[in-house]
């Protein structure tokens, strides 16, 4: 049971209310305390900002300032006039900005996504028309989506949520895959988190992900956390490995 005592939780709400922002905060916190903005998964197409109050709690108590945005969901079945990509990779830009020029003032700033989360925050940081790159230190992929072809010839009924999310012109999924993005400059340090327990999600998608940023950045592969997709996500394990991560790069 997370202790939420000494975590303070801020509840901010832009002029889109659907990319609304919880932000937990220390007790300690400084001027220069890191902030990390967690990107929440669920296909594009479920889980909210508020299913991840317990993450939020666990790791700002080791020492950082947590932000988990929300943005606007895909309809589970598309149509032409659906929310899709590049809306989601969209409303995450925006809210960094937001986030940069209000509570991020002065701190150093991570990106960190699970899931869909983890494809959203690699496409941000590989396509320089988001405009993000500058503000971010390093980022995160945990049990990320990197090659959406390659994860349906893994799990081929995983083709509803795609469509759902990315459209049903199969030709143009390579173009919303970061692992198969041209990348023409350096991108601050990554680390790929991938659990080998993970039954949704299979490593073959960290390791293209690898090598393809291998060339651009400073990156690591991290096998070491223990449990399947979701629960991974929730072990005292990963929160740690995520204040390493930060405290290695300030």
């Amino acid at each position: 049971m997370v202790n939420r005592v000494a975590v303070t939780v801020e509840h901010y709400t832009p002029e889109d209310p659907l990319r609304a922002v919880d932000i937990y905060t220390p007790p300690d916190v400084q001027p220069t305390t890191p902030l990390m903005v967690f990107v929440h998964g669920g296909a594009w197409v479920s889980e909210d900002k508020a299913d991840h109050a317990d993450l939020g709690m666990a790791w700002a108590k080791l020492g950082m300032v947590v932000a988990i945005p929300n943005y606007k969901l895909s309809p589970r079945k598309y149509t032409k006039e659906s929310i899709v990509h590049p809306s989601h990779c969209n409303d995450i830009a925006e809210s960094i900005i937001y986030l940069e020029q209000t509570v991020g003032k002065g701190r150093q700033i991570y990106l960190s996504g699970h899931s869909a989360g983890a494809h959203i925050i690699m496409m941000l940081l590989i396509d320089p028309s988001y405009s993000i790159l500058p503000l971010i230190k390093g980022a995160v992929g945990i049990d990320g989506i990197y090659d959406i072809k390659l994860l349906l010839r893994t799990f081929p009924s995983y083709i509803s949520f795609i469509t759902a999310a990315f459209g049903d012109d199969d030709e143009k999924y390579a173009e919303c895959s970061p692992a198969l993005i041209p990348v023409a400059f350096n991108i601050p340090p990554v680390l790929i988190v991938h659990s080998l327990e993970d039954t949704l999600v299979d490593y073959a998608q960290a390791q293209v992900m690898y090598d393809h940023l291998r060339p651009f950045a400073k990156v690591d592969i991290d096998i070491s956390i223990k449990g399947d997709h979701a629960i991974m996500l929730k072990t005292p394990q990963l929160a740690s490995l995520i204040a390493t991560f930060i405290n290695a790069k300030e």
